[in-house]
């Protein structure tokens, strides 16, 4: 019995792995590159820093998976990330593992990067992010930053925006998005946010005060600021139908 489970172990293996690909690209030298833009539908997209000069993309899924690389402009690369045609009519394809990919964007420590990411279901994820333009687009896809610096935009149907530590400025345009941003620093002049259902839970380091404009047919405010006009202040603005806005101090 146990040799005949390893059998069908292996065979699984030995399937999976015929079914799949691996493409990756190497730029030696990371300052050429300055902005990334990518299209995909399921694909997880990973980024994390490394030490050295060196830029490189990993894709890992299926064969069938078609990727479409522009890298002619050295300077702004362009990748694209498709299921084949009688796949992408089948909706169903969407939220099946089977087609699901993932994306590793390796770059080094430092590095600042011009990010315009669009992607129907799956996630992005980094644990360090520096980019004065990082725009997102996705319907069900969550964006999931521990140390973000700079702007950023998200558009999302029900997608999630989770950041640790940000240093920056945050707009998103969501309808029953979640946003929770733990510890928000100096530096974060502009937080815009627009929802019809999505809570948004915030926390304000020490010395940070915000400015608040608060617009919502239903949804409650909780805030322990009483702000004076002579503080240094971030402006937040959260327009919405029943979303709650949660803000704290840290």
């Amino acid at each position: 019995m146990r040799s005949l489970l390893l059998f069908f172990a292996l065979s699984f293996n030995a399937t999976a792995s015929k079914d799949q690909q691996d493409w990756d690209h190497i730029i030696n030298d990371a300052s050429k590159v300055a902005s990334l833009q990518i299209e995909a539908v399921e694909t997880v997209i990973l980024i994390s820093e490394q030490k050295g000069k060196v830029f490189k993309i990993e894709f890992r899924g299926m064969k069938d998976h078609i990727i479409d690389f522009n890298n002619k402009d050295a300077k702004n690369l362009s990748l694209k990330i498709k299921l084949p045609k009688k796949k992408t009519a089948d909706l169903a394809n969407f939220i099946s593992q089977k087609y699901q990919s993932q994306l590793k964007i390796i770059i080094p420590k430092g590095k600042k990067l011009s990010l315009n990411v669009s992607n129907v279901s799956g996630d992005l994820v980094a644990k360090r992010l520096i980019s004065d333009d990082l725009n997102f687009q996705t319907v069900s896809g969550n964006l999931n930053i521990r140390n973000f610096k700079g702007s950023m935009n998200f558009n999302s149907v029900s997608g999630d925006l989770k950041i640790v530590k940000l240093y920056g400025d945050v707009e998103m345009n969501t309808v029953s998005g979640q946003v929770v941003i733990q510890k928000i620093f100096s530096g974060s002049e502009q937080l815009k946010f627009q929802s019809v259902s999505g809570n948004l839970h915030l926390g304000f380091q020490r010395g940070v005060f915000p400015n608040i404009t608060f617009d919502s047919d239903s949804g409650k405010m909780i805030n322990p600021f009483n702000v004076s006009k002579k503080k240094k202040k971030s402006k937040l603005i959260f327009a919405s139908m029943s979303g709650n806005l949660n803000i704290y101090k840290n």
